[in-house]
């Protein structure tokens, strides 16, 4: 395969301007990119900031302490049901 170039090998005007047209609007697109990138990230780090700060200082939920050798019960009135009888609890 030949290639063939026509005219004196140097651009044109139009070759110039198509270009030119290109990597302006590739300059413009990744401006247009970092600016909002860096937009995002200036509302968003506070915003996240913010809820961090926030979540430390809510209240922490508290358990009763416990004692060592102590045995986990739950004190209330309780009913025992055999599952074999039949019986359920009765439903407030």
């Amino acid at each position: 395969m030949r290639i063939v170039f026509a005219g004196s090998g140097g651009l044109t005007w139009k070759t110039k301007l198509i270009i030119g047209l290109a990597l302006g609007l590739s300059v413009a697109l990744l401006t247009l990119m970092a600016l909002l990138a860096l937009g995002a990230l200036l509302f968003l780090l506070p915003a996240f900031v913010l809820g961090a700060v926030i979540y430390a200082f809510l209240p922490k939920r508290r358990t009763a302490p416990r004692r060592r050798g102590e045995p986990d019960v739950l004190e209330g009135h309780y009913r025992v049901v055999d599952p074999d009888d039949g019986n359920r609890l009765p439903r407030d």
